[in-house]
């Protein structure tokens, strides 16, 4: 598909990628009143950046984190492998249910792998099929018993679907890549207004394996904000973020450019209404990818 090979060659190094993010970020910022604010943060790794919740009621809770790692902060040489090691302290602070990972790569599921396996028993990783930057991993303390790899119908990061096995029974987890904001020439502000309707092709081809009557949850880097139009799908379907729900929405993810803090919110928990209430919602500081983990506790309406 010309479309994805042009894109992707425009993707190619995180560097150049990011370079471009800024242009299209700073185009933003001049378009929208007040430009971006960056939240107040604290120094050490798993570090909240601010939460938000609501009063406890009864009922099972499970909490979901998505963190988009930067396949680029992990590599193995010489049968050896290591990633950052900033980052790294930051994921094994992480205390979830389920932690959701995108942008995995061999080299970091060696790395994890081993380092996660006494809090987390339960794991499944697909390396890149794609692209490099189309891996995914999750660990989980509850036990996986479905997990199945969906490619995108636009060429690019493929989900995966999971089945897990929780107090109130079987709950179904979609691990989300959407396609980047690049258009076909591989310009990030022209695709910011022309590629929601490639990752609404893209949730629309995962919607029809979502299981009729198990509650669901859709999480991952979205690669948009909330209104965008995979979201917008979902929310037609009953599904709303742990932002919507109880926010204040959060920027999840961050750069800075000649001086200038960057930011806007990409990475999403989405789950339905009918089946899970929110409970609390928090971005979590630390690490060196450029997303920060978005951590959403919810509670299952029995």
């Amino acid at each position: 598909m010309k479309e994805v090979a042009v894109a992707q060659k425009a993707i190619l190094g995180r560097a150049a990628s990011r370079r471009a993010l800024v242009v299209f970020a700073l185009g933003a910022v001049a378009c929208r009143p007040g430009g971006v604010r960056m939240e107040n943060s604290a120094s050490h790794a798993g570090a909240s950046l601010g939460s938000s919740s609501t009063p406890a009621a009864e009922g099972p809770e499970i909490t979901v984190v998505s963190y988009n790692v930067n396949y680029g902060l992990a590599s193995c040489e010489g049968g050896r492998c290591s990633a950052d090691a900033e980052t790294v302290r930051l994921i094994e602070s992480i205390d979830a249910d389920v932690l959701l990972l995108q942008e995995t790569t061999p080299a970091w599921e060696k790395v994890l792998r081993p380092l996660l396996a006494e809090r987390f028993p339960h794991a499944t990783c697909h390396d890149p099929t794609t692209y490099v930057a189309g891996g995914n991993c999750t660990f989980s303390k509850l036990a996986i018993t479905e997990d199945e790899a969906l490619p995108s119908p636009v060429g690019w990061f493929p989900a995966n679907r999971l089945v897990l096995t929780s107090e109130a029974g079987p709950v179904e987890i979609f691990n989300v890549h959407m396609r980047p904001q690049i258009s076909e020439s591989g310009s990030w502000i022209a695709g910011h207004f022309s590629t929601g309707g490639l990752r609404k092709r893209e949730i629309d081809s995962y919607t029809p394996s979502f299981a009729k009557g198990m509650p669901t949850i859709v999480a991952g880097d979205f690669n948009e904000d909330v209104g965008g139009d995979a979201l917008d799908v979902l929310d037609d379907l009953g599904f709303e973020t742990g932002f919507e729900a109880i926010g204040p929405k959060k920027k999840t993810w961050h750069y800075t450019a000649y001086s200038i803090p960057l930011a806007m919110t990409l990475d999403h928990v989405a789950f339905e209404r009918e089946h899970f209430e929110a409970v609390s919602v928090d971005v979590l500081e630390g690490g060196r990818s450029d997303h920060q983990p978005v951590k959403v506790t919810l509670r299952m309406k029995r």
